[in-house]
């Protein structure tokens, strides 16, 4: 399987792949979601193409969680919107 094309840009793993107590989950999303079967269920993805990359939170994990310790008080209505629609 091919690697997504958005992993080297991806705003998610930029600001969260040298934190070191995040490393071994980031670690599990990347083979998971950008390097395997879960590509097309990323829910980042999706809402890049549906809403725009600028909404895409930079907190929310390829599942569409928040990442643990991170707050979603800041997420756009319309991501918000997206996730229960899609859900």
């Amino acid at each position: 399987m091919s690697e997504c094309p958005s992993l080297i840009t991806c705003a998610f793993f930029k600001e969260f792949e040298r934190d070191e107590k995040r490393r071994l989950a980031l670690k599990g999303f990347v083979r998971k979601f950008c390097k395997g079967p879960e590509q097309e269920n990323c829910v980042r993805k999706k809402i890049k193409a549906k809403l725009g990359i600028a909404l895409v939170p930079v907190n929310m994990m390829p599942n569409g969680s928040k990442l643990s310790g991170t707050s979603s008080d800041t997420w756009d209505k319309k991501v918000l919107t997206f996730l229960q629609q899609n859900n």
